[in-house]
């Protein structure tokens, strides 16, 4: 329902009693455990909503840590833990990409791909009941392949998740009530890894198509926005690149634009969750900014929206890592304008710090 800080109270409450169940001196581990466990798996996305990036790794850490005792072979049951076994590693591979380590975050993912195969096999297994876990961790094991330059991997995974969202979201045979979201989500993710092996048009196609799911879902009189909102924005933001990658830039703008206005009622003080959404917002000014530069636009405006963007992404940083290649683009984008603007020697202070101020190795290529 969208509504994350409550989300997150409860959760936590949870986890408190449940941590005292299954004390090893005073409770009674055998019994309460597995229940610990799913409640700090829980925990992690909770805390990842709000944007406690940190807190989120630690807890979906922990969670798989007792379902890989829980699921162990010999001392364990891996007939009734190892699906969540897989699920916990597959939000810890979120939680990770969440905090820059995208090559972890493909090892704990590809091991949940590893599990949900072998669970959803036709022969011996059970589709009916895995193939949705096994989509969405072909979904995800698509995007950290796409991080670190795999682009022709994360085109085969991604390529597969959407295949089989669209079988489960058929609206004869399939539920469409329950997996049209991750449809979109797939396809959103489908026209990012269409677009970085060269496919622009069809990029844009799967990209439109998710657009278009998620403004049915989002829909304020018959959908649920507080849930899809997010979504919608980040397809938005999606959608405004691939139009300029076919030189569709007013189109372009539009969407980003758009995407803009989600984000700031989404990161709004009073009213949304600045925490989780900023970063967000501040990656939409600045492709927003470099839309309007290149159209010719305010460039007043453009400053502005920019600084907007570099001041979020210094206020995240500390907390968020993988937000210094995006600080760095707005930087650059920054010295430009000033460059337009005639104000060369403040267009050099920025280029000082950027040259004094270079990007991890390990962050680099993510530009």
């Amino acid at each position: 329902m969208g509504r994350r800080g409550k989300a997150l109270k409860a959760t936590t409450e949870a986890v408190a009693i449940r941590r005292r169940l299954a004390d090893p001196v005073t409770g009674d581990p055998a019994t309460y455990e597995p229940d610990l466990a799913a409640s700090l798996s829980n925990l992690g996305s909770r805390l990842s909503g709000v944007g406690r990036w940190g807190e989120a790794l630690e807890a979906s850490a922990e969670a798989v840590a007792v379902y890989r005792r829980l699921a162990d072979p010999v001392t364990g049951n891996p007939a009734a833990h190892e699906p969540d076994l897989a699920r916990s590693l597959n939000n810890l591979g979120t939680r990770l990409s969440g905090v820059g380590r995208s090559a972890e975050a493909l090892e704990a993912t590809t091991e949940a791909v590893a599990i949900r195969r072998r669970l959803a096999d036709p022969v011996t297994g059970s589709p009916a009941a895995h193939e949705p876990d096994l989509a969405s961790s072909l979904n995800n094991l698509g995007i950290w392949l796409s991080e670190l330059g795999r682009r022709a991997e994360a085109l085969e995974a991604t390529t597969a998740a959407v295949a089989l969202y669209r079988r489960l979201a058929d609206p004869v045979t399939g539920n469409p009530a329950a997996h049209e979201p991750d449809l979109a989500g797939a396809l959103n993710n489908l026209g990012a890894d269409l677009s970085g092996v060269g496919r622009q048009a069809e990029a844009l196609e799967a990209t439109t198509a998710a657009v278009a799911v998620y403004r049915r879902l989002a829909d304020p009189v018959t959908g649920n926005p507080a849930a899809h909102e997010p979504d919608l924005a980040a397809a938005l933001s999606n959608l405004g690149a691939r139009l300029a990658q076919v030189g569709r830039r007013a189109e372009a703008l539009e969407a980003t634009t758009a995407a803009v206005a989600v984000y700031r009622r989404l990161a709004d003080p009073v009213t949304g969750n600045p925490a989780a959404h900023e970063p967000d917002l501040a990656t939409s000014l600045t492709f927003m900014g470099m839309l309007s530069r290149a159209a010719g636009g305010d460039l007043a405006g453009v400053l502005h929206s920019t600084g907007e963007a570099i001041e979020i992404y210094r206020r995240h940083i500390a907390a968020a890592p993988v937000l210094h290649p995006p600080l760095h683009v707005a930087l650059n984008l920054q010295a430009m304008v000033l460059v337009d603007l005639g104000r060369v020697d403040d267009a050099a202070a920025v280029q000082s710090w950027l040259d004094e101020n270079p990007l991890p190795p390990s962050l680099g290529p993510q530009v």
